[in-house]
């Protein structure tokens, strides 16, 4: 009988490569495609990371510079903006002005100031023009279309054209072509006369000086201010210059203080 016998020796141990025995590809090449689909995935998540990141900053920045474009614009609107409504309002502002003064300048006054009263004759006849047009809801006429004013009426007139109330008591009884005053109604009965005769007020120019504000006044005929194609040039017309000084009174409202070269 055969015996077998069996000395010290050592067996190696081994692994049977199935996927070999069956074709199929080797465990190495797997676990390196294995590896490199890993990657793959790995890469191709930090790629949509990195362009998710990138639309990220790009819509910010996007936004940022919509933000300064439309600041920017909207700063220059509004520089535009106030320019132009701060010279509607200075126009509106002139314009009032022009209309306080206008039944002074009708007059064409010679210079006066609050030490050096203005003429008695000049003062009575601004104040009731200015009477007359400024005081419509209390004016009425008589049968010959006169209008009639009161003297309360004209003296009011008197005292805010030039910040005080001067005596015209010697003017009223003047003979005058434009109004006649009776005593015994103490009322002023004023012809409908056009005045398109008389100066009429262009400012010029305006300045503060301290509280006062004095203004650059031009003179012009209303009916001489018109070219071939009734264009209204009153600045192109003026035939003079004048200085008017408007001061504010106890009741905070202007009044001409004085009128000069």
């Amino acid at each position: 009988m055969y015996k077998y016998e069996r000395k010290n020796k050592m067996v190696s141990p081994y692994t049977v490569n199935y996927r070999a025995l069956y074709g199929l590809k080797s465990g190495a090449n797997d676990l390196a495609n294995s590896k490199s689909k890993i990657f793959k995935t790995i890469n191709g998540k930090h790629h949509a990371k990195r362009t998710k990141n990138n639309l990220i900053r790009f819509n910010r920045m996007f936004r940022f510079l919509w933000i300064c474009v439309f600041l920017t614009v909207s700063s220059v609107g509004l520089v535009f903006a106030i320019g132009f409504f701060e010279k509607l309002e200075n126009s509106k502002r002139l314009e009032n002005y022009s209309d306080f003064i206008l039944p002074v300048v009708m007059q064409d006054p010679d210079f006066f100031d609050e030490i050096n009263l203005p003429d008695e004759e000049m003062v009575l006849n601004a104040a009731i023009w200015d009477c007359s047009m400024n005081n419509k809801e209390n004016v009425c006429s008589d049968e010959d279309g006169s209008i009639i004013l009161s003297e309360d009426d004209v003296n009011k007139s008197i005292e805010k054209l030039f910040g005080r109330y001067i005596n015209t008591d010697k003017a009223k009884y003047v003979k005058n072509k434009e109004y006649t005053f009776k005593k015994d109604e103490n009322r002023y009965f004023v012809k409908a006369v056009s005045g398109t005769d008389r100066f009429a007020p262009y400012i010029l120019g305006s300045y503060n000086d301290g509280a006062d504000l004095v203004l650059n006044v031009g003179y012009f005929c209303p009916m001489d201010s018109f070219d071939e194609n009734m264009n209204f040039l009153p600045e192109e017309r003026i035939e003079k210059n004048a200085t008017f000084r408007l001061k504010k009174g106890f009741n905070g409202n202007y009044y001409i203080s004085s009128v000069s070269s």
